[in-house]
C-alpha cells in the first residue's frame, strides 16, 4: 500500500530505530522558542479549558495531597495513616501540595487546580502531536478533540484528580518515544515521573528501560536501568521513610478498598474491563476506537504497533490491580481509553496519511459514517458537559462557604471548645482538617439528628444548588436525607453560611 509519511518522518522511520545522535539537531536558540511557543500554548488552552468548562474545585485525592503537602511544608512527615478512610498517597500529588501550601489556605487550593487543568491542556497537546506524528494532521487535531472533550477526563480535570496528570505524562513519554524509539532520558523521565502519580506507568517505564538497557553502550545502562525503577522504588522508600513500612500504600489501598466494598478480583477485572472503559471513552466512541484500531493495524501496521503496545499494556496493568485485590476504579483505565479515541480518531481521517489511490478514496468514503455518528452524539455530550461544570460549579462555592464558616469566629470557638467533631460523610473530613486544622482521626461520622455530643458540621436544607452540592458532597447519589439534617432539643446553632452550619450538642 502506497503511503505518504508526516513531517518529521519522512528520513527514515523513527519507528525503526532512529537515535539521539544520528538525529537532526535544531540550534539552541530554535529550541528555546520552541519551548516558549509550547508553554505559551498550555497556557492559552488552560485559559480557554477555565472558561469554557467553568473553575475546577477539590476532590477527594486532592484535598487529601494539600493536607499532606501542608505537614511536609511545614517540616513534618505527614501522617498517612492519619484516617482509616484515607486515600492511597501518592508522592509526586504530596509534593505538588507541599510546594503550593505556602501560597495559602485559599490560593493553594486554586494552584493545585490550575496545575490540573494545565496538566489537561498539556495532554491535548501531546494528545495533537501524536495523532500529527504517527497519521495525519487532521487526526492529531481529531485526537485532541476528541480528549478534551471526553465527559469522564473533564469531570477528573475539574475534581483536580492527578490522574490527568499522569495520562498527560505517558502519552508524552509515547510521543517522544515515537519520535525516536532510542531517545531515552526524557520519555523515560517522563515515565518515572508518571509512576510517582500511579503505579500503572511501573510497567511501561520497566518495559521501555530494558530495551534502552539492551540497546545502549554499557556506561550507560547502570544510570538507565535506575531511572526505569525511579517510580516503584521511589513511591516504596517514601512509604519507607514515612511509615516505615515499603508496602504501606498497597497494603493500606487494599484494607481501604475492603472497608469500602469495593470491587475487586482478576474475575471481576475481567468481567469489568469493557463496562469501565466505556465510561472512560463513552459510547460510541469505544467501538469505533475498537474499529479504528483494526484498521490501523491494517492499514499503518508501523505507525500503529506502538499505540497498541500501551493499550495492551493498560489493560494488562488493570487486571493486574484486580490480581492484587485493588480497586477496580474506571479511571484506572483512562491512558489505554485515550489511546483508543487515537484510533477512533483514526478511523475518521486516517486516509489523510495514505496517498492519493483507490484505498485512500474508499476510506475517506467510508469514514464520513463514523463522522457522521460522532456528530449525532454532540448535543448529548454537550449536556454532559454542561450539567458537570454546573455541579463543579457549585461544590466549588460550597468549598469556600465551608473555608469561611469553620474560619469565622464562632466557628473556630465551636470546634476548638466542644468535641468531637462530627461530619455526615467521610469526605468531607480532609476539608475540615485543611481549613480548620482539625486532625481527621479527632473528626467522627454523624448526624446532627443523633443528638450525640459534639460540634456537627451539617449541610443547610433547602433548595439551591450550592447546598445541594454540600448536601451530596462530591456527587454522593441521593445526599443526606431531610430529616437528618434537623437539629434535636437542646442543640445550639454556633455558626452558619449559605451552605453550612454548626451545631453543638452537649456543651454550654
Amino acid at each position: 500500500m502506497s503511503q505518504t509519511a508526516p513531517p518529521d518522518m519522512a528520513r527514515g522511520s523513527a519507528l525503526v530505530g532512529a537515535v539521539d545522535a544520528t538525529a537532526p539537531r535544531r540550534a539552541p536558540s530554535a529550541r528555546y522558542r520552541g519551548h516558549a511557543l509550547t508553554a505559551a500554548s498550555v497556557v492559552a488552552l488552560t485559559a480557554a479549558l477555565w472558561v469554557l468548562y467553568g473553575p475546577a474545585h477539590l476532590g477527594y485525592d486532592p484535598t487529601w495531597a494539600l493536607a499532606w503537602g501542608g505537614e511536609l511544608a511545614s517540616g513534618h512527615l505527614p501522617r498517612l495513616d492519619a484516617s482509616p478512610a484515607a486515600p492511597t498517597p501518592h508522592p509526586a500529588a504530596n509534593a505538588l501540595g507541599a510546594v503550593l501550601f505556602p501560597l495559602g489556605a485559599s490560593a493553594a487550593p486554586i494552584a493545585f487546580s490550575l496545575v490540573v487543568v494545565a496538566s489537561f491542556a498539556a495532554l491535548g497537546l501531546v494528545c495533537a502531536g501524536i495523532g500529527t506524528r504517527l497519521f495525519a494532521l487532521p487526526v492529531g487535531a481529531f485526537f485532541a478533540l476528541l480528549v478534551l472533550t471526553r465527559p469522564h477526563l473533564v469531570h477528573e480535570a475539574l475534581i483536580s484528580s492527578t490522574d490527568v496528570a499522569f495520562v498527560a505524562l505517558a502519552l508524552g513519554a509515547l510521543l517522544l518515544g515515537a519520535e525516536a524509539p532510542r531517545r531515552g532520558w526524557a520519555p523515560l523521565g517522563l515515565l518515572a515521573a508518571a509512576g510517582l502519580l500511579r503505579p500503572e506507568a511501573w510497567g511501561f517505564a520497566l518495559l521501555y528501560g530494558a530495551y534502552l538497557v539492551f540497546v545502549a553502550k554499557p556506561p550507560r545502562r547502570p544510570a538507565l536501568a535506575a531511572l526505569a525503577l525511579a517510580g516503584p522504588v521511589g513511591w516504596m522508600l517514601v512509604d519507607l521513610v514515612v511509615t516505615g513500612n515499603p508496602l504501606f500504600s498497597l497494603q493500606g489501598t487494599q484494607a481501604l478498598a475492603a472497608q469500602l466494598n469495593r470491587p475487586t478480583g482478576l474475575t471481576l477485572a475481567v468481567a469489568t474491563l469493557g463496562d469501565r472503559l466505556e465510561r472512560v471513552v463513552g459510547q460510541p466512541t469505544l467501538w469505533l476506537g475498537l474499529a479504528g484500531w483494526a484498521v490501523a493495524l491494517w492499514a499503518r501496521f508501523e505507525r500503529a504497533w506502538l499505540p497498541s503496545l500501551v493499550v495492551i499494556l493498560g489493560f494488562g496493568g488493570y487486571l493486574l490491580l484486580g490480581l492484587a485485590d485493588l480497586p477496580l476504579l474506571s479511571r484506572y483505565l483512562a491512558l489505554p481509553g485515550a489511546v483508543l479515541m487515537l484510533f477512533a480518531a483514526v478511523l475518521v481521517f486516517g486516509w489523510a496519511g495514505l496517498e492519493r489511490g483507490r484505498v485512500r478514496d474508499v476510506w475517506m468514503v467510508a469514514s464520513l459514517v463514523p463522522l457522521a455518528i460522532f456528530l449525532v452524539t454532540v448535543p448529548d455530550q454537550v449536556r454532559e458537559l454542561h450539567d458537570d461544570s454546573l455541579k463543579s460549579a457549585a461544590s466549588r462555592a460550597a468549598q469556600s462557604d465551608l473555608e469561611r464558616l469553620v474560619g469565622s469566629p464562632g466557628g473556630r470557638r465551636a470546634l476548638a471548645e466542644c468535641g468531637p467533631v462530627r461530619v455526615h460523610d467521610f469526605r468531607v473530613r480532609p476539608l475540615v482538617w485543611y481549613w480548620a486544622g482539625i486532625r481527621p482521626g479527632a473528626i467522627r461520622n454523624g448526624l446532627v439528628a443523633d443528638a450525640d455530643r459534639g460540634t456537627y458540621l451539617t449541610p443547610q436544607a433547602g433548595p439551591g444548588v450550592v447546598r445541594i452540592a454540600a448536601r451530596t458532597a462530591f456527587f454522593k447519589e441521593g445526599g443526606v436525607p431531610r430529616r437528618s439534617l434537623t437539629a434535636p432539643a437542646g442543640a445550639r446553632m454556633a455558626a452558619a453560611s449559605d451552605a453550612w452550619r454548626l451545631d453543638v450538642v452537649g456543651c454550654r
